[in-house]
């Protein structure tokens, strides 16, 4: 598993763990970016993507290559999508909640998938509503590997995917 250096260092390891990925299609209409949280196209599950979870804990199919270029991955192609292991992803815009090591994460809420905040993520917050906390436990994309404050806004963290 090897990972973007935070320097200038081409390229550098994130963990020992394994990356588990399948190959997938991007119809989403959209050049897909690196990094975040997709879903599945319907009636087309394991084979096609249409766009980033817009749903706060949402059903995330995985998360796209984090180690496409800037332009991501171009409407028609196909990628690898991110099922199992650690991954890079984009955490909210917004100075919302800290993520520490170890804190369950999900789906961030977007208007559609074309929105900033789209594909993004979040870590898991308990209230007292049951139903909430299903969705979140049922849908959690995995576990935290890295930590942010709610200063560190369109951050990046390691992720330790269970799709699957």
């Amino acid at each position: 598993d090897k990972r973007p250096a935070t320097s200038t260092t081409p390229v550098s390891p994130s963990s020992a763990l394994k990356t588990k990925a399948i190959c997938c299609r991007n119809v989403s209409g959209i050049a897909m970016l690196a990094s975040r949280s997709a879903r599945f196209a319907s009636g087309y599950y394991n084979k096609r993507v249409d766009g980033y979870t817009t749903t706060h804990a949402a059903n995330c199919a995985g998360v796209v290559d984090d180690q496409l270029p800037t332009a991501g991955v171009p409407n028609g192609d196909l990628f690898w999508l991110l099922v199992e292991g650690p991954a890079l992803m984009l955490t909210d815009i917004a100075a919302l909640i800290s993520i520490v090591e170890g804190d369950a994460i999900v789906a961030l809420t977007a208007a559609t998938s074309q929105a900033t905040t789209a594909g993004r993520v979040l870590a898991a917050t308990v209230t007292s509503d049951q139903t909430t906390i299903a969705i979140q436990a049922y849908n959690m994309i995995g576990n935290a590997m890295s930590a942010k404050t709610t200063g560190n806004t369109n951050a990046v963290i390691l992720v330790n995917l269970r799709l699957r």
